[in-house]
Formats: C-alpha cells, sequence, structure tokens
C-alpha cells in the first residue's frame, strides 16, 4: 500500500482505502480497479490522492484510526446537527435528539480511541474538496479527543469537549459563502466578519439551552491564542477554558493539512512545523501531547532519507512524529537495493531530508521494480 497524487493515477491501479464525497457515501470501494472513467471523476470531485495496493509495499496494511463506519456515521450526524441547529426553528425535541445522536457518536469515537493500542493518526482523511466543512468537523473532534485522551481527561469531560470540537466551526454557517469560498486574500471587513464566527456558534448553541457550557465555550474560543493574538475575545494563558486550547490546535492542523479555496494543502510534517513556529499561541503541554499521536510522515509516504536512499514509511512511533520506520527501496539515483528496515528512533544518524509526495518518482521506482521481478523470476527458471 501507497499513498499517490490523484495526478500519478493510471488505469488498473487497485484503491486500498474506499474514498467518500461530501454526504459521507462511498464514491469507490477498497480493492475497486481504478478505469479512466473512475480517474477523471476523482479529479473533478478535487480529491487530492489515493491509498492504492502494489507491489513497492504489498504487505502495508494501516487502518484508519477509527474505522470506516464510525467516521461515515460521524461526517452524517456532523451534517445534520450543524445545518439543523443553525436553522433556530427546530423544535425543542429534535434538537435534543440531535444532541443525543453526537453523544453517541462521540461515544463511539472514545471507545475506538481506547480500544486502539497504536493511537497514532497514519492515516490521512481522504475527502473531495466540496466534504470540507463536515469532513473537518470530524477530523477536529477525532484529533481533539485523542489529545484529551493523552492528557488524562476523564470520560465527561471527554464527552464535553467531543461535543465542543464537532460543533467549533458553526457559526461560519452566518458567514456569506462567497467570503469562505474567496480564493484571493481577504479583506480587512471580509476578515472581520471571519472573526465573527465563534461568536456566531456560541450564541447559536447555547441559545438551545441543551449543550454543556464548557462545550459552548469551546466554540467561543477555539480561535483565542495563549499569547493574546486570537480572536474574538482577546484571551490569554489560563483566560482560556483548556478544552478549547486543545481544539485550537486540531483545528490549525487539520486546516494546514486540508486543500482550501486559496490554497493547497500542507504535508503532515509542513503543517506540524507550522504549528511549532507558532508554538507562543498555544499551551505547551497541550501541544506536547498532541505531537504523540499525529505523524509527521504517514504511513505510505515515499521519503528521501540522508544517507542515499529513498524508502516509505512503514510505521510510526508514538512520541516521534520525524522518526518512523522506513522499509528502504532504493538508492536515490534509483538503484536497486535489498530492501531493509530502519527505525529512525534508533538510527538517530539518519534522518528524513525529502518528501516525494508531489514528486513523479513513482513510474521510476515501479519500473526498477518490475525489472527486479522480471530478472528474478527468470533466474528462478535457470
Amino acid at each position: 500500500m501507497r499513498k499517490i497524487p490523484i495526478k500519478l493515477l493510471k488505469q488498473g491501479m487497485k484503491l486500498y482505502h474506499p474514498i467518500y464525497n461530501d454526504n459521507g457515501k462511498i464514491l469507490l470501494h477498497s480493492g475497486v480497479s481504478l478505469t479512466e472513467c473512475y480517474i477523471k471523476r476523482l479529479k473533478l470531485k478535487d480529491v487530492p490522492f489515493v491509498y492504492i495496493e502494489d507491489n513497492i509495499a504489498p504487505d502495508l496494511k494501516i487502518k484508519d484510526i477509527i474505522n470506516d463506519e464510525t467516521r461515515k456515521k460521524a461526517v452524517d450526524t456532523a451534517r445534520n446537527t450543524i445545518l439543523e441547529v443553525s436553522q433556530g426553528n427546530v423544535p425543542v425535541s429534535r434538537i435534543y435528539a440531535l444532541k443525543h445522536e453526537l453523544n453517541n457518536v462521540v461515544e463511539d469515537i472514545i471507545k475506538e480511541l481506547i480500544d486502539n493500542p497504536n493511537l497514532i493518526l497514519n492515516l490521512a482523511d481522504i475527502r473531495t474538496a466540496d466534504g470540507y466543512t463536515f469532513s473537518h468537523s470530524v477530523n477536529v473532534a477525532v484529533l481533539s479527543l485523542m489529545t484529551g485522551l493523552s492528557l488524562g481527561l476523564p470520560r465527561h469531560e471527554l464527552q464535553n469537549l467531543g461535543l465542543g470540537a464537532f460543533l467549533h466551526d458553526i457559526g461560519k454557517t452566518r458567514i456569506p459563502i462567497d467570503i469562505l469560498n474567496k480564493k484571493g486574500t481577504l479583506s480587512e471587513a471580509e476578515f472581520k466578519e471571519i472573526e465573527k464566527h465563534p461568536y456566531h456558534g456560541y450564541n447559536i448553541v447555547s441559545s438551545q439551552h441543551c449543550f454543556p457550557i464548557v462545550s459552548t465555550l469551546v466554540i467561543k474560543q477555539h480561535h483565542e491564542r495563549a499569547n493574546g493574538k486570537g480572536y474574538p475575545g482577546k484571551l490569554k494563558g489560563e483566560e482560556i477554558h483548556p478544552h478549547a486550547r486543545i481544539v485550537a490546535v486540531a483545528d490549525v492542523f487539520d486546516a494546514l493539512i486540508s486543500d482550501r479555496p486559496y490554497r493547497k494543502g500542507f504535508l503532515p510534517h509542513q503543517a506540524l512545523q507550522i504549528v511549532e513556529s507558532s508554538s507562543e499561541g498555544f499551551d505547551l503541554n497541550t501541544l506536547q501531547c498532541f505531537y504523540k499521536h499525529v505523524a509527521a510522515y504517514p504511513a505510505g509516504t515515499l521519503v528521501g532519507l540522508s544517507n542515499g536512499y529513498i524508502g516509505i514509511v512503514i510505521n510510526n512511533n508514538e512520541g516521534a512524529p520525524y522518526h518512523p520506520a522506513v522499509k528502504i527501496l532504493c538508492t536515490k539515483t534509483f538503484e536497486y537495493a535489498i530492501p531493509y528496515e530502519i527505525d529512525l528512533t534508533y538510527a538517530l544518524h539518519v534522518v528524513i531530508d525529502e518528501v516525494y509526495e508531489k514528486d513523479n518518482i513513482y513510474p521510476k521506482i515501479e519500473e526498477l521494480f518490475t525489472v527486479h521481478d522480471k530478472e528474478r523470476e527468470l533466474l528462478m527458471e535457470l
């Protein structure tokens, strides 16, 4: 299995991981052989990458941090809750039903995270451009709960954190769509409109009188920063609720790795570096717990090493986001190398100095492995 940019897809490649549309429905199932029609459809949907099965790392099997059914249910519930609660004229009985459904989803996610022995975000979420809003809500909730568990939050606090994380951007339903989807730089007036969404969200949710106060504070404060340079209240340090500090980190990281109308998403290691460069705006303890469970180089990423080899990331180590285990494939001059594994948490003299996520080296490596496999078959016949 490996991750591959959409522009390098070829007819006949097999999907390793399913692809969902903005409604949480499966566009293409895992195991499907890609046709020209499928590839064209994925490009039209602005899907940035997919995971495929191949002969470079056939034994690499990575699961999402939550299962597909839970993710689909989470996206559906997030959509229904955000759209209906934001209307403002929904019957009280329906609001309570939506809250109950969202509570159940949060509980499902918490259970799966607790049962996951290797709690590291390894598999990137494949989403269409149209599906950003609700997928982002789910991702922020998962990242926040993962961090909350690492911080040792009790179950009821995790529940409050999850609700706030799911609804953190509900206030954007009050922001004009042309501002949200603007491709150019926002004007000062447009940015002031954007800055209102935490207040809008807080007013929308708190007016329902059924969501925990803590969750509404998360919505109101998720753009506040420890150094006082956030919005809307310019709060500092301890003035910001601990749960809002968690969601702040998760929100920024997922936004950075996502394609937006005004820019392409950053690679995970780039996003982590950007977060680190802004660390004075985030709570240090929260950041440390967040880093423990996020992979800078997710499994399936092709990387260049300082020892002159190219490899594929096969595993990530908790607490060491920049030091994964890598399977060596070939040299940087594309000479075949007998595959072996190197764990960069122990081989500290070797570092990742290149990521080939967007470079057209996949065909060269595939050709190298194809030629080697044929040569090996001929030798076996002799």
